[in-house]
């Protein structure tokens, strides 16, 4: 008599062993979800490897964009897209149906947060719901947005059950942290390291696979959630770091030290010092965001992040402290701050970028 388990897991074995293949071959279809700063330059470099890269998003602007071969992103030049969308590499869709004929999905949905600092989940639940409702056989999953420790096997996970499938059986998914810097040309998305971690051994493996056929190096790690934290580490380390040079800053002003002398000195140590320096705040997609879902998470363990969260009251603070510093400069001038034209040059979170949220 046959072993029903054993039909079973010859079934899951010959299952992912297709897929390695298609992704070994490169004839896996891949679906990036999601086609922000993040999801172009993922669907760019997912295409240059040799696959088929469908994009799926909310925006039907966007949609028409790509598939004229006109890019939005400012990392990703027109003529770079242009013969990949001629060749049928790329094509773009709103339609969440296409879902069912992809190997690979790719989720690159922004995720903000409210106006109280805490976790915004709206895209990321438009994404899992059309997911849920489309998942195909023998799928791989990866989800890239930026996200609170738990959220693959926590908020993820328990959706695209629901109705019966199982990871690691009938669909393989992972946590793969995102690290592109917009307007950096230097690390684009092969020369960033990929840390991953699946929800099962056998996800991870898939998923490592999948990545390594288009990123030099694969990081595997134990699960999501450290795959998760560690991209929160990441940031949180940046926003620290930038808080503590910009209450350094306005400890020199009352000195009368030039704190950007003193991080040009500080920075001719060879070792154990990295250079941050002081501005009117943070911005861009991840600094003023990311930590926030730290600490919010950190509350379901009766856990406070107070160092996390004096990081964001200093960074916070910055904006409005320019202001008064502005106004004290005009005053020394003579002009009253209403009604005084002001020159701004440079309103982007940093430069050689064009975007000018956060």
């Amino acid at each position: 008599m046959t072993n029903s388990k054993n039909i079973e897991s010859a079934s899951i074995t010959s299952g992912i062993a297709d897929l390695a293949k298609k992704i070994a071959g490169r004839t896996a279809t891949v679906g990036v979800i999601g086609m922000g700063y993040v999801g172009v330059p993922t669907m760019m470099a997912v295409a240059e490897a040799g696959f088929h890269v469908m994009g799926i998003d909310t925006s039907l602007d966007r949609v028409q964009s790509i598939n004229a071969g006109l890019s939005y992103i400012e990392d990703v030049k027109n003529p770079s897209l242009e013969p990949l969308v001629s060749q049928g590499l790329i094509s773009a869709s709103t339609d969440y149906a296409l879902v069912r004929g992809l190997d690979v999905i790719l989720v690159c949905v922004p995720t903000p947060i409210t106006k109280f600092k805490e976790p915004d989940l709206g895209p990321m639940q438009v994404a899992v719901s059309g997911l849920a409702k489309n998942l195909g056989d023998q799928q791989l999953i990866v989800f890239q947005s930026t996200t609170f420790p738990g959220s693959t096997e926590e908020f993820v996970l328990p959706q695209l059950e629901a109705l019966g499938n199982k990871a690691g059986r009938d669909f393989y998914l992972a946590f793969a942290l995102e690290r592109i810097d917009p307007g950096n040309q230097q690390y684009l998305v092969r020369d960033l390291p990929k840390v991953v971690g699946g929800i099962t051994p056998a996800c991870t493996e898939i998923a490592s696979a999948f990545f390594s056929s288009f990123v030099d190096s694969v990081i595997p790690v134990s699960s999501p959630k450290v795959a998760e934290m560690t991209k929160l580490l990441e940031n949180t380390f940046r926003s620290v770091n930038i808080a503590l040079v910009n209450e350094l800053s306005v400890l020199c002003r009352r000195m009368n030290i030039d704190i950007w002398e003193v991080v040009d000195a500080a920075s001719t140590k060879p070792f154990g010092f990295m250079p941050f320096y002081p501005g009117p705040g943070v911005g861009g997609h991840c600094i003023p965001v990311d930590p926030f879902y730290l600490s919010w998470k950190a509350k379901e363990y009766d856990f406070y992040v107070n160092f996390i969260q004096l990081a964001a009251e200093t960074n916070d603070n910055m904006p409005y402290y320019t202001l008064s510093r502005i106004g004290a400069i005009l005053n020394d001038h003579g002009l009253p701050l209403k009604g005084t034209k002001i020159l701004v040059l440079g309103i982007t979170f940093k430069a050689n970028v064009n975007d000018t949220r956060n």
